[in-house]
C-alpha cells in the first residue's frame, strides 16, 4: 500500500513545482517567433560580435536585457536552448523566493496560496519568453525583501534598496514607478503618524541616492563611449510614444482578466472594504507596513498597462507584488471566515471557488502548452533556421551582412546568426516608435539598388509573389520554405556576384 506524504503534496513548493512542469511545453516548445524575445537576444548576440547597442543597433530598452543576453550566448555559444533553460531556472528561483519571504511574513497558506497565483501569473504574463518585465520585477520585489521585517528600521537597508531600484531600471524604465511608489508608501505612514518626519527625509535620502548611483555609472559610460545621442534617443525619446497611447478600459480590463494576480486584486480591495474583522486583522498584523507597500508598488506599477494593453507580458513588472498581497488577503479573509462560520458547507464553496479559479487558469496554461507541441512549432523554426545557415554558409563569408524583410525580421535575424546590414533590425512604416526607423518598403530598396549581399525574405501565403522586382540576385528556395505555423514562405535572395563566385569556385 502506497503511503500518502500530505506534506509534500501540502507544500508551496510542491504547487509551484506542479505550476513549473505543466507550464514547462511553453519554456521548450514554444516556436523561435516571439518578437521582443528575437530581438533581445539578436542583440546580446551583436554585442558578441563587437557591435555597441543604440549606436550599431537599435532598440529602446536600458542595456540590462542586452548585456544579459550576451552573458548567455557568451556562456553557450549562442544555443538556442540556452535562454530556455535560463528562463525556466530563473523562473523556479524566483518562485520559490517569493514563496520563503511570503511564508516567513504571513504563514504557510498565504504561501501556498501565491505558489498558485504567482506560478500561473508568471507564465500567462510569458515569464516563459526572454523579456524585460521579469527582471525588472526581480530587482524589483528584492528591493522591497530589503526593507522588510527589521531591516526596514537600518538606514542602510534603503540605500540598499535604491540599489536594486535601479537595477532593475536598467531592465526596463518603468521600475523609476517603484522608486516613487515606496516613497510614496512611506510619506502616507508619515501623514498617518506612523512614521517621523526626520525618518521619512532620512530613508527618502538613502533611497533616491542608491537608486541614482547605476544610473550615473551607465550615463558616464554612455557619453565617454560617444553614444549619447543614440543612448538618450532610443531609451526616453522612443518611449514617449507609448504614453501618449490612447486609455480604453474596456480593452485594459481584458488584459487584466487573463493574469489572476492582477483582476483578483479587484475583488479582494472590495472585500477590505467591507469586512471590518478583516481590516482590524490586518492592522493588528506585525507586517501591515510590508502588505500595505506591496499594494502601492503593484497598484502604481499596473498603471502603464492603461496604454499598452495588447500583451499579457506589459503585466510581468506588477504581478509578483500583487499576488502576494492578494495571497496575504485571502489567507487572512479565510482565517477570519473560519471563525466567523463553522458551517461546513459554506467553507467548502469558498473552497470550490478559489479551486475552479485557480484549476481555470492551470487549463489554461496546459492547452497553450498543447498547442505548441500539436502544432510542432520548434521543429518547423529549427528545420528552418539550420536550412538559413546553411544556404548564408554557403554563399557568403561569415563577415558579410544580410538584410531581412519580413514582418518579425528580428525572429529571422535571430535564425540566421549574421549581422544585420542596418542598425534597425524591425521596421513601424509609421514611424510609432522612433522616426528613424525605416519602412519595410524603404528597406527593401536596399535590396532594389543591389546593396544588400543577400535578403532574407518572409512573405505571407496570401501576399501574391513580388520577387521579380530583385534584380541581380539569384533565388534560393528552402526545402521548408513554407511555414504554415507562420502562415508564411521564407526565401533567399543571393547577390550575382556571390552566387557566381561559389559556383566557379
Amino acid at each position: 500500500m502506497i503511503k500518502v506524504n500530505w506534506k509534500i503534496i501540502s507544500s508551496p513548493y510542491t504547487a509551484l513545482s506542479l505550476c513549473l512542469i505543466l507550464s514547462s511545453p511553453l519554456f521548450f516548445f514554444r516556436g523561435i517567433g516571439i518578437f521582443d524575445d528575437s530581438v533581445f537576444l539578436k542583440i546580446g548576440e551583436l554585442i558578441l560580435d563587437g557591435l555597441v547597442p543604440y549606436r550599431d543597433v537599435f532598440d529602446n530598452k536600458p542595456p540590462g536585457i542586452y548585456y544579459l543576453g550576451a552573458a548567455i550566448a557568451a556562456v553557450s555559444n549562442s544555443h538556442w536552448l540556452a535562454p530556455r533553460i535560463f528562463l525556466f531556472v530563473f523562473a523556479a528561483v524566483f518562485g520559490a523566493w517569493v514563496i520563503q519571504y511570503t511564508n516567513k511574513y504571513w504563514g504557510r497558506l498565504a504561501a501556498y496560496l501565491v505558489a498558485w497565483i504567482f506560478g500561473l501569473s508568471y507564465t500567462i504574463a510569458q515569464g516563459y519568453s526572454f523579456h524585460t518585465d521579469q527582471f525588472c520585477a526581480f530587482f524589483g520585489f528584492a528591493a522591497i525583501v530589503a526593507i522588510s521585517g527589521k531591516r526596514r528600521h537600518i538606514k542602510s537597508s534603503w540605500l540598499i534598496c535604491g540599489i536594486l531600484i535601479s537595477l532593475a531600471f536598467l531592465f526596463k524604465q518603468v521600475a523609476v514607478i517603484y522608486l516613487a511608489a515606496i516613497i510614496l508608501a512611506q510619506l502616507t505612514a508619515t501623514l498617518g503618524q506612523k512614521l517621523s518626519l526626520q525618518s521619512f527625509l532620512s530613508r527618502c535620502i538613502m533611497l533616491v541616492s542608491g537608486f541614482a548611483i547605476i544610473p550615473i555609472i551607465v550615463v558616464v559610460f554612455v557619453i565617454v563611449g560617444g553614444i549619447w545621442h543614440d543612448f538618450y534617443d532610443a531609451v526616453f525619446n522612443s518611449t514617449i510614444s507609448f504614453a501618449k497611447k490612447p486609455i480604453n478600459l474596456v480593452d485594459t480590463f481584458k488584459l487584466w482578466i487573463k493574469i489572476p494576480s492582477v483582476w483578483l486584486t479587484i475583488p479582494c480591495i472590495s472585500i477590505l472594504f467591507v469586512n471590518k474583522n478583516l481590516r482590524n486583522s490586518l492592522k493588528s498584523n506585525a507586517n501591515l507596513a510590508e502588505s500595505f507597500l506591496l499594494l502601492i508598488v503593484g497598484i502604481l506599477s499596473l498603471l502603464p498597462t492603461l496604454h499598452q494593453t495588447s500583451n499579457t507580458h506589459y503585466t510581468g513588472t506588477s504581478l509578483v507584488f500583487l499576488a502576494i498581497w492578494v495571497s496575504i488577503i485571502l489567507s487572512e479573509f479565510w482565517q477570519n471566515f473560519q471563525n466567523q462560520f463553522n458551517s461546513k458547507n459554506i467553507q467548502l464553496l469558498l473552497i470550490s471557488i478559489i479551486t475552479f479559479i485557480l484549476l481555470t487558469y492551470t487549463a489554461g496554461v496546459v492547452w497553450g502548452g498543447t498547442v505548441m507541441i500539436r502544432q510542432n512549432r520548434l521543429a518547423i523554426d529549427l528545420t528552418q533556421m539550420h536550412e538559413i545557415i546553411n544556404v548564408l554558409n554557403l554563399y557568403l563569408p561569415s563577415e558579410e551582412k544580410i538584410l531581412t524583410l519580413s514582418e518579425n525580421p528580428a525572429r529571422i535575424y535571430y535564425m540566421s546568426g549574421r549581422i544585420p546590414l542596418i542598425k534597425y533590425i524591425y521596421y513601424y512604416g509609421s514611424g510609432w516608435l522612433n522616426s528613424n526607423i525605416p519602412s519595410l518598403e524603404d528597406s527593401a530598396k536596399l535590396v532594389v539598388s543591389g546593396v544588400a549581399p543577400a535578403a532574407i525574405i518572409e512573405i505571407p501565403l496570401t501576399q501574391e509573389n513580388y520577387l521579380n522586382k530583385y534584380k541581380g540576385y539569384q533565388l534560393v528556395e528552402l526545402p521548408k520554405s513554407i511555414n504554415l505555423v507562420q502562415q508564411s514562405r521564407t526565401i533567399i535572395l543571393i547577390r550575382q556576384d556571390f552566387y557566381e563566385r561559389k559556383n566557379h569556385s
